[in-house]
């Protein structure tokens, strides 16, 4: 877990895609260009926030322990970047999702009062896998995702106030797969790559060209 973690909190700091999110570009004194690069949804600054996510037979299938590790990638995130952002302990959620096992039938705002988070941001993992179609031998990581977030005491709490899907590629700009790779350098790829662009839909951050 603390290679996986190391690797979602560098990852923090690297470039994005600025067509997905609403960015201007700033030129200082010295003639560099900054890219201010503004949050999706904003509202996870100042509240508690729970992480809960949720995977297909298929994804599991694929990796049994994906859903636990992008949750604490993405909170882990969340609390180096979001501002006074109170993400619940992975733990707690855990054993939540172990004590309810249908939590995702349940109503947002009953999990949210059971909880006693002020935000839900739960995401739906789609997509998973660590090698090319058909190809074993091939190792080349996708996965996409569902991000939405909740907020608790809205009149309509089962309903997202945002939501947004994400889909990333591991190694990243890359056309083909790796042959000289192993599972676990994909997978801590692949799954810090995509907890860090789940989770940057939610802070504003800065750039240098």
């Amino acid at each position: 877990m603390s290679g996986f973690l190391s690797c979602v909190l560098v990852g923090a700091t690297a470039g994005c895609n600025l067509v997905a999110f609403g960015a201007y570009v700033l030129e200082g004194d010295d003639g560099a260009k900054r890219v201010i690069v503004e949050a999706d949804y904003a509202g996870l600054a100042g509240q508690s926030v729970a992480v809960l996510v949720e995977a297909n037979e298929y994804v599991l299938y694929e990796d049994t322990a994906a859903p636990g590790d992008l949750a604490a990638g993405i909170a882990s995130v969340l609390r180096a970047q979001v501002p006074d952002c109170r993400v619940l302990d992975s733990k707690i959620v855990a054993k939540f999702q172990t004590d309810h096992p249908h939590w995702s039938t349940m109503s947002r705002a009953d999990v949210m009062d059971q909880l006693d988070a002020d935000r839900l941001l739960q995401i739906e993992l789609l997509e998973y896998t660590l090698n090319e179609p058909g190809n074993p031998y091939v190792w080349r990581g996708a996965a996409s995702a569902r991000a939405s977030v909740t907020e608790r005491g809205d009149d309509d709490a089962d309903e997202a106030a945002y939501a947004n899907t994400v889909r990333v590629a591991y190694p990243p700009g890359r056309v083909a797969g790796e042959v000289n790779s192993d599972r676990d350098t994909i997978r801590r790829g692949t799954l810090g790559l995509l907890s860090h662009k789940i989770a940057q839909l939610f802070y504003t951050r800065e750039m240098t060209q």
